[in-house]
């Protein structure tokens, strides 16, 4: 027979494996178990049901994670077991599957207090924090909105582009809601939703300093068939959609170096995919909340916009984020009118105004056909934001 000492470390190598390089067990050879013997059942019934978390290894059916070990042992005939390593602040379940070795779920749960709290308790305290979604498109100041939202003492905000999120939650809707993939799922939906959250908590927001305040934000593209997800994941997230009018958006995007290889009408479409999010934000009056371009350079409608922002993420007021976004200018493009950055924190309402405004006066370098393209693309969104098409007034 194996050593048990020897088994529980080769366990633990995949785990580090799988997870990183961190140990996550401690060794504890545990007596062998039969799987036909009550005898052995019995003695060592004490020990096999310990309270506390555990890592299950699982080949076959899914296990009940509080069965004591030897009818777990039973279940799944894993008879050259000969050790049961156990964690101290986390319980895993690892899954292998057929004749390959595949990592199909991670489920991470804490102990809280001397007994421990249930899972569906946990699941109910983790989400009340807060938690901020920004979404717009490329060329629409979005960086500028998202560090400056950065700079509050509230807001943990890694500082970056955080496009894996809708990456991952495409994946995982999809795993959740295709017939064939739903029926293997082998966790709760409400365990899956929360794999994928912790999995984003720990991808996004893992320092252990900044995590302690109350609102986490992160950076990212949405579409809007996301959005109803996304609340799955994240119970009572809010999101914050930034807006520009779509022909400085679209002859920004023409000209930065970025963007300037992809066709007119690719511009157009991008531009317009705020529209799914703000028909979704409609619906969602509560947790929708939308931010215009045009408010940055006009501080007596930006302050008190801001301030009722903070209101409705429930964070303190600030003078950072507003002092950041006034005065910062980011990767201009060239037009009739120009701000050199540095010089652009001590430009007035006015001179800030004229040189957003020289930007949409950039249509008239595009021809007939482009100008058509845009109306029947961008049209229905710039009646929504209330744009005017000006080759048309």
């Amino acid at each position: 027979m194996q050593n048990p000492e020897h088994v529980c470390h080769a366990r633990n190598a995949f785990i580090r494996g799988a997870l990183g390089n961190k140990a996550l067990c401690r060794p504890r050879p545990w007596p062998p178990f039969s799987t036909s013997s009550k005898a052995q059942d019995s003695q060592h019934g004490e020990s096999a049901n310990r309270k506390g978390p555990v890592v299950v290894l699982r080949l076959g059916a899914e296990p009940t994670i509080d069965s004591p070990v030897p009818t777990f042992l039973k279940k799944t005939n894993l008879t050259t077991l000969d050790c049961w390593p156990r964690c101290r602040n986390e319980r895993l379940i690892l899954s292998i599957v057929g004749p390959s070795v595949s990592l199909l779920s991670i489920a991470r749960r804490r102990q809280y207090g001397e007994h421990g709290a249930n899972y569906t308790e946990q699941i109910s305290s983790e989400i009340m924090d807060k938690f901020l979604f920004l979404t717009g498109v490329g060329r629409s100041g979005t960086t500028v909105l998202r560090t400056g939202l950065g700079q509050h003492p509230d807001i943990y905000y890694n500082g970056k582009e955080n496009n894996i999120v809708q990456d991952l939650l495409k994946v995982a809707y999809h795993n959740c809601t295709l017939t064939s993939r739903k029926f293997a799922m082998v966790v709760s939906q409400k365990e899956y939703d929360h794999i994928f959250r912790d999995a984003l908590k720990a991808l996004l927001w893992p320092d252990a300093v900044l995590k302690t305040r109350p609102c986490k934000m992160a950076a990212i593209n949405f579409e809007g068939n996301q959005l109803d997800y996304l609340g799955a994941v994240f119970p009572g997230c809010k999101v914050l959609c930034l807006v520009r009018n779509g022909i400085e958006v679209i002859s920004s995007r023409m000209r930065h170096p970025s963007f300037a290889s992809q066709s007119f009408e690719t511009h157009c479409e991008v531009w317009n995919r705020s529209l799914g999010v703000i028909r979704w934000g409609a619906s969602q009056p509560d947790r929708f909340r939308l931010v215009r371009h045009e408010w940055f350079y006009q501080t007596d409608l930006f302050q008190p916009e801001l301030k009722a922002l903070y209101q409705w993420a429930g964070i303190s007021y600030s003078e950072l984020p507003f002092n950041h976004i006034a005065g910062t200018l980011r990767h201009p493009t060239p037009s009739g009118q120009t701000i050199a950055s540095d010089a652009f924190i001590h430009s007035s309402d006015t001179e800030k105004t004229h040189y957003f405004l020289s930007k949409r006066q950039r249509w008239s370098d595009w021809n007939p056909q482009q100008r058509q393209q845009f109306e029947t693309i961008c049209g229905e969104q710039m009646q929504t934001l209330d744009y005017v098409i000006p080759w048309n007034t």
